[in-house]
């Protein structure tokens, strides 16, 4: 009986850890492709549908740290100087300052 509860309470609290981290990770991610999405939008024009994906694993912690990884940018209804047209992007190197190595 001593062994079962010595076995059961560490699991227990590894799966609380890992289950609040991986719904921390999946927030903070979410709140993140929301905030590129935003950017994009503004950048290229109010009208522009725009979806954003961080693509890295464990991406939304990653952004705690300043890096980003990389991020891919889907926007459709882009219009310039009377064309309308679609912009698929794929970042990477993205930190949260907003610099990208490509």
């Amino acid at each position: 009986m001593r062994i079962r509860r010595t076995v059961l309470i560490p699991a227990a609290a590894l799966v609380t850890v890992l289950t609040a981290g991986g719904g921390a990770n999946a927030f903070v991610e979410h709140k993140a492709q929301e905030r590129v999405a935003e950017e994009a939008r503004s950048r290229l024009g109010a009208n522009a549908d725009v979806h954003a994906e961080l693509t890295d694993p464990l991406a939304g912690l990653k952004t705690l740290t300043g890096q980003v990884g990389t991020v891919r940018i889907n926007a459709d209804g882009v219009r310039h100087e009377g064309t309308s047209f679609a912009v698929d992007a794929a970042l990477h190197g993205v930190s949260t300052d907003g610099s990208a190595t490509s």
